[in-house]
């Protein structure tokens, strides 16, 4: 454009005007061609408007020249698949119709697998309490009648569950030792000996990497040595409690009999002796004392009468106690059975113990552990300076506590409770479950 054909500032001609307009018109033609002419030589495919594709029918722009929004194409969109898929939501596909019973078929088999796994377990579990119910009795049983047990009568069954060979039994080893060091034990004929006893010796041994005391009677051939060893054997088979001691197996066999069991630290008598205060009732006595009414009370519960409570037979082992030897346990049935051996140990023996025409029975258990009571409290031991004869005669005359007075700062309620427990009438002493309730209380209160 040239600088003639600008109309100047004081022209006001239309015509002019209208002149410079076309021409500024005609200028940007000529550019445009200019520079579509330049892009033809840079790429001729530039130059060519791309097509679009031709629209539906149908299609929701498809009348409109400007470019569809989002929400328009989404719509379209959608309204394209339901044109493919018409009433899609109405007419249901076979496929999922066979689906559909093919579950259901499956949720009908899953129930009857489910009825019959059921009716199995049931069957199961009915066969199982039988089984349980025939080995209670055949156990009350084999109880009820002590006289009988021999080594030949014994439930040899159960016992091979048990069995353990003397080859497995180990009696020197460094673990042995020093345990053996620590107790100031020594070693004699290859063995260190923990006690003795009428029936033969306790042995500590170890048995598959674990210490344990190994009782083995010396006496072969006596038949009351035999029948008290399998008797021992025998009740240790069936008992499972925290406070009585852990039977580990045996052996039966008449020419080598020994069972083992779990290795305690002492007995209780042994701390009394040493003025241990662990005895102390104040201390951990009055816990021992709750441990074994409780053992006594699940003896009881299993109609049998330990006959031997005292502090040697309390074994402690980490603060707890367990009550042992049961070699003179006798069963008690429905109906009380007199039974036919007497043996007992005479400081802590009952009156009905010494008398032969009485009748022994759970309360002999009670008037023993009341004078363990005693022992832990006044940390004496009974019938001290007295002859058996004094003994004997004082016990059968109920006068046991005439002679062992209780300590000053004894609560009155144990004291009751111990005196009832003296009574010469067996009849009109407390049960153990009287006795663990009032023991809980005290602590409780003390506490």
């Amino acid at each position: 454009m040239s600088v003639s054909s600008l109309p100047s500032s004081n022209q006001s001609n239309p015509n002019q005007e209208a002149q410079y307009t076309l021409n500024k018109e005609d200028d940007r033609k000529k550019e445009r061609e200019r520079i579509r002419e330049r892009r033809m030589k840079i790429s001729p495919d530039l130059s060519e408007k791309p097509k679009e594709p031709p629209e539906k029918p149908g299609s929701i722009h498809h009348s409109f020249s400007e470019k569809p929004t989002l929400r328009e194409d989404l719509n379209r969109n959608k309204l394209e698949r339901t044109n493919e898929r018409p009433h899609a939501h109405v007419i249901k596909p076979k496929s999922e119709e066979i689906a559909a019973e093919e579950r259901r078929r499956r949720i009908e088999k899953a129930k009857q697998d489910l009825a019959e796994k059921k009716k199995i377990l049931q069957k199961q579990t009915e066969e199982e309490k039988r089984k349980l119910s025939e080995w209670q009795q055949s156990f009350n049983q084999s109880l009820a009648s002590p006289a009988k047990l021999s080594i030949q009568s014994h439930p040899t069954k159960l016992i091979k569950e048990w069995e353990i060979s003397k080859e497995e039994i180990v009696f020197q080893s460094d673990r042995i030792a020093m345990e053996a060091d620590y107790r100031n034990l020594k070693l004699k004929d290859g063995k260190y000996c923990i006690g003795k006893g009428g029936f033969g010796a306790i042995y500590l041994v170890e048995y598959n990497n674990t210490l344990a005391a190994m009782k083995r009677t010396d006496t072969f051939g006596e038949t009351n040595a035999n029948q008290e060893f399998v008797q021992e054997l025998g009740v240790l088979l069936r008992l499972r409690h925290p406070n009585i001691i852990l039977y580990l197996g045996g052996s039966a066999n008449t020419q080598e009999q020994f069972f083992l069991t779990e290795l305690m630290e002492c007995d209780l008598n042994y701390l009394i002796k040493q003025k241990d205060s662990r005895a102390l009732w104040q201390n951990e006595g009055k816990y021992y004392a709750l441990d074994i009414i409780r053992a006594i009370t699940y003896i009881h519960r299993k109609n049998l009468v330990h006959k031997d409570v005292k502090t040697p037979n309390i074994l402690i082992k980490r603060g707890c106690a367990k009550l042992g030897d049961f070699g003179l346990a006798k069963s008690v049935g429905n109906t009380i059975i007199v039974t036919q051996d007497r043996a007992y140990s005479a400081a802590w023996a009952s009156p009905e113990q010494i008398n032969p025409k009485s009748q022994i029975t759970f309360p002999t258990d009670i008037y023993s552990f009341a004078i363990v009571i005693w022992e832990i409290l006044s940390q004496q031991e009974p019938w001290e300076g007295c002859t058996n004869l004094q003994l004997m005669f004082a016990t059968a005359s109920g006068q046991f506590k005439d002679y062992h007075p209780f300590p000053p700062d004894t609560p009155k309620e144990l004291t009751d409770l111990c005196l009832s427990s003296w009574s010469l009438n067996p009849a009109d002493r407390p049960t153990a479950d009287y006795f663990v309730t009032t023991l809980e209380k005290l602590l409780a209160t003390k506490n």
